[in-house]
């Protein structure tokens, strides 16, 4: 499981202080660094879905939201589908792919 806080990727970047480095981010990128990281957990979600068979509880787990509800929730909210809607529109076969 990933670490996602705030603090541990301030101290990999090099920042001491999460505060400082939460402002830094948000003046560099005009993006604040929990909506960043929000984005890349449902983008590697969206990927787990397409490719793998992993169940919704454990993409939950694995991506370390709170709860499998708060992540079927925010999923729909950033990609207009739940999870498993998501899944049946793009999942693909990865060991039958024809070329």
């Amino acid at each position: 499981t990933g670490n996602f806080s705030i603090e541990h990727i301030a101290g990999k970047t090099g920042f001491a202080d999460p505060n400082y480095f939460t402002r830094f981010f948000k003046k560099e990128t005009g993006s604040s660094i929990s909506g960043y990281i929000r984005k890349k957990r449902i983008e590697a979600a969206q990927d787990m879905l397409k490719y793998s068979e992993y169940s919704c509880s454990e993409i939950s787990s694995y991506l370390s939201f709170s709860s499998v509800s708060h992540f079927i929730s925010l999923f729909r909210k950033m990609t207009g589908l739940t999870p498993n809607e998501y899944r049946k529109k793009y999942f693909r076969d990865t060991l039958n792919l024809k070329e």
